[in-house]
């Protein structure tokens, strides 16, 4: 069986993000979660509830912010996480994104091939409106942000050793 890794990075939409992980729960899948440190209110007792045939990795927290070299870090630690699972697909996703497809329709068609899945955008390209985000270099976004969110989150605030209030996991 070829196994898949899902990285999910993580900063609110708690109820999504529960959604997600029972939708990805799978023998076939190993989660890998972070979720951003600036983020309150964490119960990861209801996030590794929420799945049974998947192991669930709790990934260290740390502050991220959107465009700034903390995002790439954040991805990395994911990485540097699950590259010792010897995964044959890797999907780096948001705790806000949703599979459109089964897990089996997923599996078939990625165990099929060994393909790459990338895409990229070049300015000018119809209805890429989030280039405007990437014309100007905003050199102090990583200090001041983009604002403060805190969230409802779930039950309990965490505060152990890597963020997390849980025996299992990371």
């Amino acid at each position: 069986m070829k196994k898949h890794a899902y990285l999910i990075i993580a900063h609110n939409e708690f109820d999504t993000l529960i959604h997600l992980l029972k939708e990805l729960d799978d023998p076939r899948n190993d989660i890998y979660l972070h979720i951003d440190k600036k983020t309150g209110k964490i119960n990861a007792n209801e996030l590794l509830s929420a799945v049974k045939n998947s192991k669930l990795f709790l990934v260290p927290r740390m502050k991220v912010s959107w465009g700034t070299i903390s995002q790439i870090k954040c991805e990395l630690r994911l990485l540097n996480e699950a590259v010792n699972g010897n995964y044959h697909y890797y999907h780096l996703i948001s705790g806000v994104d949703f599979p459109l497809k089964s897990q089996d329709y997923i599996h078939d068609l990625l165990d099929a091939d060994n393909k790459e899945y990338l895409s990229y955008f070049r300015e000018g390209d119809d209805g890429r409106v989030f280039l405007y985000k990437l014309k100007l270099y905003y050199p102090l976004l990583g200090l001041v942000g983009k604002g403060v969110f805190v969230g409802d989150g779930l039950k309990e605030k965490i505060g152990k050793e890597n963020g997390y209030d849980s025996d299992r996991g990371h």
